[in-house]
């Protein structure tokens, strides 16, 4: 299963999802869905590759980082390839 990693990288450099949700400037619910892996009405099925990008920048990973399957190993977020800027 494919799930995004939004909140054990954020709190991984002390911001909560508030934090999050106002620098990426993005709807409150769709972050919620992010940060806790929930679609509407089940998993999460579907991400808005534009939001994962502003999340990233935020959090100063590659977008690839955030997302994650039940069968990667545990690797640090930025092992290989280098964080985005802000613009």
């Amino acid at each position: 299963m494919v799930r995004i990693r939004l909140k054990e990288l954020a709190e991984e450099r002390g911001m909560n999802i508030s934090q999050v949700q106002r620098a990426a400037a993005l709807d409150m619910g769709m972050v919620r869905r992010y940060w806790y892996n929930e679609g509407r009405k089940g998993p999460l099925n579907d991400v808005n590759l534009v939001a994962l990008g502003k999340l990233a920048t935020v959090l100063g990973v590659h977008p690839s980082d955030l997302i994650t399957t039940e069968d990667d190993e545990e690797q640090p977020a930025t092992e290989g390839r280098p964080a985005l800027k802000a613009a």
